[in-house]
């Protein structure tokens, strides 16, 4: 199971299971297994370990066929309380389950879900775990080198909250028109007008420069949860934002910080230092955060799937 070219079907890999006498995660994809066993490695487990990828099992229906997480799904069902698969645990992004949107959002889930040795991440994704003003800028200062940065940083931690709100009413516009990765293709930092502790998204023009009718769509979704999203606590908007949405777009309002913090020393340098932070790739941001996440959790902090751990530790 080593690469996705090398797929063994669901059978295969119920058998592989059965036949080990190591501890076995299925989580959906290979981010989430690396964040994972460095996880495992701080929180020192004891037992030996292997963490499976369901991207690399090939699904036998639509369903399991398109999706990572319904190929945990089919496999948890067939093995749930078999005493012979008592070593397998799996671990889902939980996106919008469980979550009720009304005049605010609710979380129907208090603390954790878990299903035998079915874990659920508490927010969205497993991203979101890293979702902390500081775990944000511990990371930001090692991927920054701007000589803007620190009053970036301290610029960052006061519109963090607005940023969330509208990291979070944008997941849902994309769940509406079925385009997870949309706000990150038209979404900018030149998108982002910072306020006084606030930031402020202007998307009145379509930065492609046409108003097509899915932009048009989207726009509206995103205005309509708005209000919504800041109606509710700031802990379940960072719980509902889609990860790697967020991981993507409270980088561009990074660069957003830079620029606004040095442009009346150095308006040229101040752009050019937005538009580098920008430019960095998705899994260095990310593989950044997750080194300031177990870093705080070493000194700690406890937002992490402690159900997992514990129960494999």
């Amino acid at each position: 199971m080593s690469s996705k070219g090398n797929q063994i079907d669901i059978n295969t890999y119920k058998t592989t299971v059965r036949m080990s006498s190591k501890v076995r995660i299925l989580v959906e994809g290979p981010d989430d297994k690396a964040h994972i066993s460095n996880l495992l490695k701080l929180k020192g487990t004891q037992k030996k370990f292997i963490i499976d990828v369901a991207d690399h099992i090939r699904g036998d229906c639509q369903k399991t066929r398109q999706n990572n997480k319904e190929r945990i799904l089919k496999i948890h069902a067939l093995c749930k309380d078999k005493q012979q698969f008592s070593n397998l645990f799996y671990l889902c992004d939980r996106e919008f389950y469980k979550f009720d949107i009304a005049e605010k959002i609710e979380d129907n889930i208090s603390g954790y879900e878990v299903d035998s040795n079915l874990n659920w991440t508490t927010g969205h994704s497993l991203e979101n775990y890293f979702l902390s003003p500081e775990i944000i800028a511990d990371a930001y200062s090692y991927q920054s080198g701007s000589e803007f940065k620190l009053g970036a940083i301290e610029l960052l931690k006061s519109v963090l909250p607005s940023a969330i709100s509208i990291i979070a009413a944008l997941s849902l516009a994309a769940r509406d028109i079925s385009s997870s990765s949309y706000p990150c293709k038209i979404v900018k930092w030149q998108n982002y007008a910072i306020r006084e502790h606030s930031i402020e998204l202007n998307l009145n023009e379509d930065s492609g420069g046409e108003q097509t009718e899915i932009y048009l769509k989207f726009v509206e979704k995103f205005q309509h949860y708005l209000p919504t999203v800041k109606a509710t606590e700031i802990d379940v908007q960072s719980r509902i934002c889609r990860g790697h949405t967020a991981i993507t777009l409270l980088q561009r309002v990074f660069s957003a910080c830079i620029f606004h913090v040095g442009r009346e020393q150095d308006e040229t340098l101040a752009i050019k230092d937005a538009n580098k932070f920008s430019s960095i790739k998705e899994n260095s941001i990310s593989n950044a955060l997750c080194q300031a996440w177990l870093g705080a959790i070493s000194n700690g902090y406890d937002n992490y799937p402690i159900h997992l751990v514990d129960s494999v530790a």
